[in-house]
């Protein structure tokens, strides 16, 4: 019950988030004049972000020292995207993060993998892993108008409602789809690192509009179920409907719920007959992987938390 143990009572690791509580728009300067007595405050709080970042860069750079072809921002995406899909890369920024970590709790670094986790099978209960595949865009949503609060000092109820009832800005939308995209990539490894080669696994504004309407679908669908929940609270402060939202995060039979509205939703965007979420068989049974790639998976969270985020300012830039 591992995934459930995280939601009650450790902090949520998805990259929705890492969006959230990581990304703060704080500039490049701002982060490299941080004093000594902030330093592991830094590192614990940014540096899966920066890092990411910062490694990035330096890739497009040296790329762009022997390639004119990087000189657009379209091309610069192309190459982020190549990085995006690359098992090596993975390897490399997961690697990276991982040690970002331990130096950041002022811990002595392990091994990265060791030889048993190279072999290694984990082993996950059917259940768990339905949940949360089809829980992400709750995430996302959460994450989205946490920050859409922070900037007009709204209700979390009032931009549910402007969800649900499509009166969101074209630049929020674009704000939420991008949550719906960095939390959706943070799951993929976990199923399966070979699922990062799949053509949907794309940098965010690649998307053609079919997959970037299944995002935003997938954020009116948790914003419908967390709305309704929300209603005996929906005069209240904002502190009042934060609070209430933060204890929501950390219930497990709230991500159950959830995930049973969101995988419904999903069936009935598509016009399919909705299946049961649970069946007998799935309550018993689990599922078996790669130790290996369930450690790289873990740790691949801020890079996508990155892509998305430098996605979102590069397309609001081109508006």
């Amino acid at each position: 019950m591992l995934w459930f143990r995280r939601i009650k009572n450790e902090p949520l690791t998805g990259s929705a988030i890492c969006l959230q509580k990581q990304f703060t728009f704080t500039s490049v300067p701002e982060v490299c004049g941080v004093d000594d007595a902030h330093k592991n405050l830094f590192n614990m709080k940014h540096l899966r972000i920066v890092l990411p970042f910062f490694f990035v860069h330096c890739l497009l750079s040296c790329k762009t020292q022997t390639t004119s072809s990087l000189e657009t921002t379209e091309q610069q995406l192309s190459a982020i995207n190549e990085l995006l899909r690359s098992d090596s890369f993975s390897l490399h920024i997961a690697r990276a993060q991982d040690t970002a970590y331990y130096k950041g709790i002022g811990e002595p670094v392990p091994p990265f993998l060791t030889p048993e986790q190279d072999t290694a099978i984990f082993v996950q209960p059917v259940v768990e892993q339905k949940v949360a595949t089809n829980i992400a865009g709750f995430y996302a949503l959460e994450c989205g108008i946490g920050l859409l609060c922070q900037q007009t000092k709204e209700t979390p109820t009032h931009w549910l409602q402007k969800i649900v009832t499509e009166q969101a800005d074209s630049s929020s939308i674009l704000l939420l789809n991008r949550f719906a995209n960095a939390t959706w990539k943070a799951g993929q490894p976990f199923r399966g690192l070979d699922r990062i080669t799949r053509p949907t696994f794309t940098v965010a504004s690649f998307l053609p509009p079919n997959e970037i309407a299944k995002d935003y679908y997938q954020i009116k669908t948790a914003a419908a179920k967390l709305l309704s929940t929300l209603q005996p609270v929906k005069d209240s402060s904002l502190n009042t409907q934060m609070q209430q939202l933060r204890s929501l995060l950390h219930s497990q039979q709230y991500a159950y719920e959830m995930a049973a509205f969101m995988d419904s939703g999903y069936y009935a965007g598509q016009q399919q007959k909705i299946p049961a979420f649970r069946t007998a068989m799935e309550d018993s049974g689990f599922v078996r992987r790669s130790a290996r790639d369930q450690k790289i998976a873990t740790n691949l969270a801020g890079f996508y938390a990155m892509e998305c985020a430098l996605n979102y300012l590069v397309s609001t830039k081109l508006r």
